[in-house]
């Protein structure tokens, strides 16, 4: 849309695996504001009111050289993960594997080591 009197408001339909990686189901470009429940009613209400702060915000006059900056009104939104705590994670996810990795290599060449040990190689016969 190319009418700098109009905004559009798409929803976006996100599932979150037990790892914490969202995964996106669809994009809806008319969600649905109907409401079936009090707490549902509630959270498609501060969504509305999100969306018409973006929208009055971006057009506002541009603030006073100088002037301090307002903080801009957008929600009442808890972070529920932190990335930098998400990067710490993963670096940790990765060491664990590196080591449950080396520990199974280590064992597979034990294991190698048993069996050339037990049969000649040249013969193929157990000694």
């Amino acid at each position: 849309m190319n009418d700098k009197h109009c905004f559009e408001m798409y929803g976006f339909d996100i599932l979150i695996d037990q790892s914490l990686k969202p995964w996106l189901l669809e994009v809806n470009a008319s969600p649905s504001l109907s409401s079936t429940t009090e707490d549902d009613r509630l959270l498609k209400l501060r969504l509305i009111n999100d969306v018409l702060n973006i929208a009055i915000a971006s057009r506002g006059p541009p603030p006073q050289e100088g002037a301090e900056e307002e903080p801009f009104p957008l929600g009442d939104f808890v972070c529920i993960l932190d990335e930098r705590q998400l990067t710490s994670y993963q670096a940790r996810q990765r060491e664990l594997e590196r080591e449950r990795s080396n520990r199974a290599n280590a064992a597979g060449r034990r294991s190698l080591n048993n069996l050339a040990g037990r049969y000649s190689a040249s013969s193929g016969y157990r000694r």
